[in-house]
């Protein structure tokens, strides 16, 4: 039969939870000698093929008379799926050619999908071999009496409209994978150097090649390592993230070049990655009847690097370290751990059903590294502005409705804030009546007036409690209790029209940090 775009579907029966497709066999009378043809595995939708194909599935095979790609191009159209081999061809239908997906192709059982051929440019000099009711087996006196149990074939003109083929059904045999009850994946961090650098001359281009230069002249020679420009950053510390490191180490000082800019620059730092929180994206199929568990093997602060995968972790949500670890840049690794990695996934993998296994797309598998900004000083904070704490957060200007005046304010947070840990609250106000500019008002700290010595239990995040932060007894100094202050000529005010918040917050450890989830300000009159 001669190929348009051709969909055949078919149904995956009596393995429960599904199964994974690893290669299928289609049987051509003919081929076209130049053009491509491709097979994908593709959703069903009301009894139709649609255009969303499984990953993985889609494969490309080449005829032999094109001969074999360069290698620069066959490793390019790999990337794609697309695979380049010979076909097989033969007067019945005895002889296969075998599509082989780039990876298992998962199908649940008891859902319908569909196997589609397109061939390059809607060749019709493809042919394949179909079973229709009537006609002879091929090879065979034997006449086709029934259809198989596996589907419908759908023929289509462009690919997008089809047409059901009641009476013929394609020629193919897919074929399912059988696992082991258990395996381990380990993937480590990308070899990558964070550079702080200087006396730059041009502009660096993100995906050009940059090399450290021994000399000093701009060229490949004396070469000490390589790699791509991930990222450029220009702001007050000039930053230049490469990745695909290969050679050797860089060092401080040494000269590096970008070999399509020609931009010139001298590395001040090596940069590594703090880990307080770390993050795992991973596109993961868990099946029924197995399980996936994952640990992390990560090197300290002081560049140890564990024996072992000590740290339990979750994929795809965020996990918040014991203690501080890095990820160090490449030319690091080499100078501080003998070259080893300093961040490594572990993913134990297990079944009771041969027919599944948990899957990992390791191609689009990220991550990333959260370093959590928070000291433990609280200095200057009842300033005007600035201070020494490294984690806060300043309200914007809340001015209340004309001819309103409060003479009290309470705030409420509710948060997480377990040992090691502490949140301050700083107002400031101004009276319509005081000619002082706001922003010259200085902060005054507020007095936590509930849950005193109550604190969150540690790494129990969703440990949220409500703390009431009042304004000290020593400031409400009216007749009746009020909020007085004195501005800078010396005068006395009651009361307020306009106030802002400050809210500290401080821990003795970056990887033990205070959250807060909701605050309430209200302001009250007396």
């Amino acid at each position: 039969m001669a190929l348009m775009n051709l969909a055949q579907s078919f149904r995956v029966t009596n393995r429960p939870g599904g199964c994974f497709a690893t290669k299928v066999d289609l049987y051509f009378s003919q081929k076209d000698a130049t053009l491509p043809v491709t097979v994908s595995i593709r959703e069903m939708r009301n009894g139709k093929p649609t255009q969303r194909s499984l990953p993985f599935s889609s494969v490309t095979k080449f005829p032999s008379s094109t001969g074999a790609p360069s290698s620069d191009l066959a490793t390019h159209v790999h990337s794609f799926g697309i695979v380049d081999s010979d076909f097989t061809t033969a007067d019945a239908a005895t002889q296969p050619t075998t599509f082989h997906f780039r990876s298992p192709v998962f199908l649940k059982n008891d859902v319908e999908y569909c196997l589609v051929i397109t061939p390059a440019g809607n060749s019709k000099n493809y042919k394949v071999w179909v079973a229709k009711l009537g006609e002879f087996d091929a090879g065979t006196t034997n006449i086709i009496a029934k259809q198989p149990a596996v589907g419908t074939l759908f023929l289509s003109a462009d690919g997008r409209n089809y047409t059901e083929s009641q009476d013929i059904d394609l020629s193919f045999n897919m074929y399912a994978a059988t696992f082991e009850d258990s395996g381990t994946l380990v993937q480590e961090n990308e070899k990558f150097d964070d550079l702080t650098v200087s006396s730059i001359q041009g502009n660096f281009q993100v995906g050009e090649l940059v090399f450290g230069n021994t000399s000093s002249a701009n060229t490949f020679a004396n070469t000490a390592g390589v790699g791509i420009v991930k990222s450029y950053s220009a702001n007050d510390t000039v930053k230049l993230v490469l990745t695909n490191r290969l050679g050797s180490r860089f060092t401080s000082g040494m000269r590096i070049n970008g070999a399509e800019s020609n931009a010139i620059a001298t590395i001040n730092g090596i940069n590594d990655h703090l880990q307080d929180v770390v993050h795992y994206n991973f596109g993961v199929i868990n099946p029924p009847d197995t399980v996936l568990s994952t640990d992390l093997k990560a090197t300290s602060n002081g560049n140890v690097t564990d024996s072992s995968f000590a740290t339990k972790i979750e994929l795809n949500k965020d996990n918040e370290m014991i203690s501080v670890k890095k990820v160090l840049s490449y030319s690091n690794e080499i100078t501080n751990n003998s070259g080893k990695k300093s961040s490594l996934v572990r993913s134990a993998m297990s079944t009771v059903n041969t027919n599944l296994s948990p899957a990992i797309d390791v191609e689009k598998a990220t991550s990333y590294v959260i370093n959590n900004l928070v000291n433990n000083v609280s200095t200057g904070e009842t300033a005007k502005s600035g201070g020494d704490a490294a984690a806060r957060y300043i309200t914007r200007r809340v001015t209340l409705t004309e001819n309103q005046t409060a003479e009290d304010l309470n705030v409420f947070l509710t948060a997480y804030k377990p040992d090691k840990t502490d949140i301050k609250v700083y107002y400031k106000i101004l009276n319509s009546l005081d000619s002082d500019d706001f922003d010259d008002k200085s902060y005054v700290e507020m007095t936590q007036s509930t849950n005193t010595g109550v604190n969150s239990v540690e790494k129990k995040l969703d440990d949220f409690i409500e703390y009431k932060y009042v304004i000290a007894s020593a400031n409400k100094t009216g007749t009746n209790g009020e909020v007085v202050y004195t501005n800078a000529a010396g005068s006395s005010f009651t009361g307020f029209n306009t106030f802002a918040l400050k809210i500290v917050m401080l821990s003795s450890t970056d990887v033990v940090v205070p959250q807060i989830r909701d605050m309430r300000a209200i302001a009250l009159q007396i």
